[in-house]
């Protein structure tokens, strides 16, 4: 009678039952992902066929299995029919011991040329101290079967390979194994693993969502950052756009901090090792690195190699955070999946400490700009070794500083403007076209500065630094940019638009602009939300992108008491700013990267924009047509989380299976 008063309770509590029915459901999710998660498998495929081998009526081709511990579940053999008019029969076999496991029949006659797959009824564990062998017969009618198999060079799986008595030396039948071995067992562990951190997520963001008092701007923070921990797992390294660029630039700059200045291009030869982390793709293999080799060492007797493929350290301040932990890695002794990690957490946690100030300053729009920070894309790239990372981070923290006077309406001082401009200073040498980011200081009213001729001169101050810093450490760069297009093939062995180009025709270069725009504006928009990962080849479901752009919306319907209504002028030259950050993007991608026979902009990416994405949310915010009667701030943060965490897992079922 106590317990179950006890129960009643608790569940006539509405808290107390939303977090247990929510509890409820992450477990079940839980169980069930675990369950219908895809099992890794790997495909290995023999070599090509070097010649066919004649299926003659009652003579048995056989060839013998290697036992290594791992488990087939399909193999595949590739037939020639040579007359389909020939009636009778195959038959595949299995054998283990020479007793048979399984056979497949199938007529000559409905048998096409090419591959066929044999599917196992239960997957087979290949023993070491037992033999296999598959074998094919055919039993024609009356007459040879006029088939053929295809044999090529034998493969690893692959023993020695009968027709009949005469042995073909070093081949075998040409199949695909589908196997799952010692390493995919490790996949399906970690598989589960971070399965299970996610549901500890969910519950943990559940508890806090429902119970816990505490700031907004830390909440957001703290998501954030534990959400980025689950993308620097998951994403494997080398796997983000430009990481491999990005890691070798870094490294150079770890020079430079371990006062290595005779090798300033040099590094151990262990640390650019790439096996199993291809660029731009996340793999099964490169979990399986990362999950044998993270924290070990490397032996003092590596070689130095030149470092390959880095980008010139023209403004350094972007690569410090991956710098200092690739530095820390280094004087660790540690290998390079170590120093990727801890380069990928720096960075992470210097993103972290930019978004926790930024939300921390704004007195309102602190959960649009948590809702952004928590997007896909930037999480991706937060937690990578990008540079994206530190220009997120800052764009952030600017727009942040700026807003905090515009809502507040508060006098702006010395040390304000000071703080705005080392902010600005720091961001505009990162992207050029970011510099359209310092308009914003214009909705600051005249009165906060005093007159309209301080707030004049502090403006063209802030904007004086600014051009000073660009020119200072982009100069050179922009420069070659600009001049590149005739002076230089491209990657496509074209030569690019330049802006003499579009000078001389003013009507072709307007009409390559809105078409690109026309054509590209959503897809930038879905990229920008992180509709595709990696080399943009990691597809996430389109429900994610859609889910979050009705958060992101929803938001921006703001209750009475938090309206973050701004005059109409002002959301205004929130548009003109971002229109003209996305115009310099396409005008940078133009000149610096599109052969100019293209009839759209090529290269532009939608994590270009993302600097942008407060502004554009803030120019819907405000709207008196529609009004929430309750706050629903932490059912939208919620309704992020589960969304970032389906995200998670979508890349994780994306990786095991291919």
């Amino acid at each position: 009678m106590a317990i179950g008063a006890k129960l009643k309770a608790v569940f006539g509590n509405k808290k107390h039952r939303t977090f247990a029915l929510l509890c409820a459901a992450v477990v079940f999710l839980l169980v069930f992902a675990c369950v219908a998660m895809a099992p890794c498998t790997k495909t290995e495929g023999a070599q090509a066929p070097t010649a066919s081998e004649m299926l003659e009526s009652g003579v048995v081709v056989q060839q013998e299995l290697k036992g290594d511990g791992s488990t087939m579940s399909l193999f595949t053999l590739t037939f020639v029919n040579h007359d389909k008019a020939v009636q009778g029969d195959l038959t595949v076999a299995l054998y283990e011991n020479d007793v048979c496991l399984q056979t497949w029949e199938k007529r000559t006659e409905a048998l096409a040329t090419g591959e066929r797959s044999f599917s196992l009824d239960a997957p087979l564990t290949l023993r070491e101290d037992a033999r296999y062998k598959v074998t094919v017969l055919t039993n024609a009618e009356g007459a040879d079967s006029a088939m053929a198999v295809q044999v090529g060079l034998s493969g690893k799986r692959q023993g020695d390979c009968y027709v009949g008595d005469r042995l073909l030396e070093a081949h075998g039948l040409v199949s695909a194994f589908k196997v799952k071995d010692a390493a995919c067992y490790s996949v399906d562990l970690l598989h589960r693993v971070l399965f299970f951190g996610l549901a500890v997520l969910l519950i943990g963001a559940s508890w806090m969502l429902i119970y816990s008092r505490i700031k907004l701007e830390v909440m957001l923070t703290l998501l954030v950052f534990i959400l980025g921990m689950f993308f620097m797992i998951t994403i494997t390294p080398r796997a983000t756009p430009d990481e491999p660029h990005h890691y070798h630039t870094s490294y150079e700059l770890s020079n430079y901090m371990l006062f290595r200045f005779d090798s300033l291009d040099k590094g151990t030869a262990e640390h650019f090792d790439a096996t199993d982390l291809p660029g731009h793709a996340n793999t099964s293999a490169g979990y399986l690195r990362v999950f044998s080799e993270f924290g070990e060492g490397v032996e003092d007797t590596e070689a130095e190699i030149t470092i390959p493929e880095k980008r010139k350290l023209s403004y350094f301040v972007e690569y410090i955070p991956q710098a200092i932990g690739i530095s820390i890695g280094r004087l660790l002794g540690r290998n390079a999946v170590t120093l990727y990690i801890l380069g990928r957490f720096c960075n992470l946690l210097f993103y972290t400490v930019c978004v926790y100030f930024a939300l921390r300053r704004l007195p309102k729009f602190k959960l649009q700009l948590g809702l952004i920070a928590m997007l896909p894309m930037a999480l991706h790239q937060g937690a990578s070794l990008s540079y994206d990372a530190f220009v997120n981070g800052m764009s952030f923290l600017f727009i942040a500083l700026v807003l905090s006077f515009v809502f507040e309406r508060r006098p702006i001082g010395v040390k304000d403007l000071c703080i705005i401009g080392v902010v600005a200073a720091l961001l505009v040498p990162a992207k050029v076209v970011y510099c359209a980011l310092l308009l914003l200081l214009f909705l600051i009213r005249k009165e906060q500065f005093g007159s309209m001729k301080k707030k004049i001169l502090s403006i063209g101050v802030i904007f004086a630094i600014c051009a000073i810093v660009l020119l200072a450490f982009q100069l050179p760069s922009m420069l070659e940019i600009s001049s590149r297009g005739d002076t230089k093939l491209n990657h496509e062995g074209l030569y690019n638009y330049t802006l003499s180009d579009f000078l001389r025709d003013p009507v072709h270069a307007v009409m390559l602009f809105i078409r690109t725009f026309w054509e590209m504006a959503y897809t930038w928009l879905c990229w920008g939300i992180g509709s595709l990962l990696c080399g943009l080849n990691l597809q996430i479901p389109m429900w994610i992108v859609v889910g979050f752009m009705i958060i992101l919306v929803l938001s921006t319907i703001s209750n009475a008491e938090s309206s973050l209504a701004l005059k109409r002028y002002e959301r205004l030259l929130c548009v003109g700013i971002s229109a003209a950050v996305i115009l310099l993007t396409m005008l940078s991608m133009a000149v610096g990267w599109t052969g100019n026979t293209h009839a759209v902009i090529q290269g532009v990416q939608g994590r270009y924009f993302l600097p942008v994405f407060p502004l554009l949310l803030l120019s819907l915010c405000g709207s008196k047509t529609f009004t929430l009667q309750r706050n629903i701030d932490r059912q939208l943060i919620f309704a992020a989380v589960v969304l970032c965490v389906t995200t998670v897992s979508c890349v994780v079922e994306y990786t095991v299976v291919h």
